[in-house]
């Protein structure tokens, strides 16, 4: 689809249902895109920042940090919804983190 065509784009955004992931396949797919080669740069990153925008509740961003083996320096969530960022501090006051992940949590909107 041509990135000009905005019509095509937005033709299948009203079939689309709102849902949850469970976290295996968060993880799963999570670990997938950490295979994918990085673009080539003269400098390495300082800081690996995993942004979900539109986070929701917050669960693929307390995953993102859970999984140690993906290295991620800080996980950050977005929301335009003031509600849904405050459903997700009470979410992940829930969700049982290890205190080094915990710390490197953000959510905001």
């Amino acid at each position: 689809v041509p990135a000009d065509d905005v019509e095509a784009l937005g033709a299948g955004l009203a079939d689309l249902t709102y849902g949850e992931n469970p976290a295996h396949g968060i993880a799963f797919a999570l670990r997938a895109a950490q295979r994918v080669p990085p673009v080539a740069s003269a400098q390495p990153p300082v800081t690996r920042v995993f942004l979900d925008i539109g986070c929701g509740r917050g669960k693929v961003v307390a995953v993102a940090c859970a999984l140690r083996d993906l290295r991620f320096d800080e996980c950050r969530g977005v929301d335009m919804l003031p509600s849904r960022v405050a459903d997700a501090g009470e979410h992940l006051r829930r969700v049982p983190l290890a205190a080094d992940a915990r710390r490197r949590v953000h959510i905001a909107v």
